[in-house]
C-alpha cells in the first residue's frame, strides 16, 4: 500500500508539508500513527514560538502513544501548578513504559521531581533530588551533549545549593542550544539565587525574543530579577501579566507578594497571599526559600520576610 499526503495551508492554497509511505495493508494501523507522528513533526515550522521551544522536548521517539504521553507531561509541567504534577507523572512514566529509550520522557520525570522540591511539596526532598540525579545521569551517560538534561542538572544543582556548578552547567546547556528559550531562562533563574540579577535580566530577555509566545513562568523569572535590582514597580508590571487565576502560576503569584511587599503596597500583597493559598493551601515561606536557596544569606531573609509580611 502506498499513501500520499499533503498538508495544504487553507488560505493560501500553499502545500506547506508532503511526503510518501509505503506499507503492508496489515500494518495499516502503524502506518497511520507513522504519518500522524511525521506530520506533526513536519508542522513543527508552522508552530508558534512557544510550541516551537516545547517541540525540544519530545523529538525523540518513533511510536505516536509515547509521543501523546509525553506531550501531556510537558502542558502539565509548564503550567506550574502542584496540582498539575501527578498528571505529569502518570503521562511520563506511561511514555517510558511504552518506549524505554524515549530520552524526553525520562527528562520529564527528572523535571517533575526537581519542582516537587521547588515548589515545597516534596516530603523527602533528598529522595527526590536523587531521583532527578539518577534519571539525568542515564541520559548523560549516554549523551553527554544533551543541551536540555544539561539545563535540568543545572537547577538540579541550584537546588543542592551549588550555585557555581548550576551555572556552568547552564552556561553549557545554552552553548549546546543557543536557540533554545528555556535553557536560557534556566540560567536566568539560576543567577537570581547567585547573586547576579543584571545577568539574569540580560539571559530572561535573550529567553523572550527566541520565543515571544512564551510560557507565564519567564514573567516571573523577569520580575524576580527586576525586584533584586531594586525596580520594585517594573517587577510588579511585569509580575502583573497574564489572564487572573489562569495564567498566573504559583511562583508568578508568590513573587508578585514579595514585589508587593518590597514596595510597601501591603494589602495588594495580602489580596495575592490569598490566591497563593488558594492555589497551595499548604505554601511554607521556609519552604520556599529554601529550595533553592540564595547564595547570599542576607538576601534569603529578606525574602523570607517579605512573604511573612504579605500574610506567607
Amino acid at each position: 500500500m502506498r499513501v500520499f499526503v499533503r498538508c495544504v495551508d487553507g488560505e493560501t492554497g500553499i502545500d506547506v508539508w508532503q511526503d510518501r509511505f509505503d506499507s503492508d495493508v496489515t500494518e495499516a494501523f502503524s502506518l497511520q500513527d507513522e504519518i500522524t507522528l511525521r506530520i506533526l513533526r513536519g508542522l513543527e515550522i508552522d508552530l508558534s514560538s512557544a510550541e516551537r521551544n516545547r517541540i525540544q522536548y519530545l523529538d525523540d521517539t518513533d511510536d505516536l502513544n509515547a509521543w501523546l504521553y509525553a506531550a501531556n507531561g510537558v502542558r502539565q509541567l509548564i503550567k506550574l501548578d502542584p496540582s498539575s504534577l501527578g498528571d505529569a507523572l502518570v503521562s511520563y512514566r506511561k511514555a517510558l513504559e511504552i518506549d524505554p529509550d524515549y530520552t524526553s520522557a525520562r527528562r520529564g520525570l527528572a523535571w517533575h521531581a526537581l519542582l516537587k522540591v521547588r515548589f515545597g511539596i516534596s516530603t523527602d526532598p533528598a529522595a527526590d533530588l536523587l531521583e532527578a540525579r539518577n534519571q539525568l545521569n542515564v541520559i548523560l551517560r549516554r549523551k553527554p551533549d544533551d543541551g536540555m538534561s544539561r539545563g535540568l542538572e543545572g537547577l538540579m544543582l541550584l537546588l543542592e545549593n551549588n550555585w557555581d556548578g548550576s551555572i556552568n552547567s547552564g552556561l553549557k546547556a545554552t552553548r549546546l542550544l543557543p536557540g533554545s528559550a528555556d535553557v536560557w531562562a534556566v540560567l536566568a533563574h539560576t543567577y537570581t539565587f547567585s547573586g547576579e540579577p543584571e545577568k539574569a535580566i540580560e539571559a530572561i530577555d535573550r529567553a523572550m525574543s527566541l520565543s515571544p509566545g512564551h510560557p507565564p513562568f519567564y514573567n516571573w523569572i523577569k520580575g524576580r530579577a527586576l525586584r533584586l535590582t531594586g525596580q520594585y514597580e517594573a517587577a510588579i508590571e511585569q509580575l502583573s501579566l497574564g489572564r487572573e487565576g489562569e495564567d498566573r502560576t504559583l511562583v508568578q503569584l508568590v513573587e508578585l507578594a514579595i514585589a508587593y511587599s518590597a514596595a510597601g503596597r501591603l494589602d495588594e500583597a495580602h489580596i495575592v497571599a490569598e490566591q497563593v493559598r488558594r492555589v497551595s493551601p499548604d505554601f511554607s515561606a521556609s519552604a520556599w526559600v529554601l529550595h533553592p536557596s540564595s547564595r547570599d544569606a542576607e538576601q534569603q531573609s529578606v525574602e523570607f520576610e517579605l512573604l511573612t509580611r504579605a500574610g506567607l
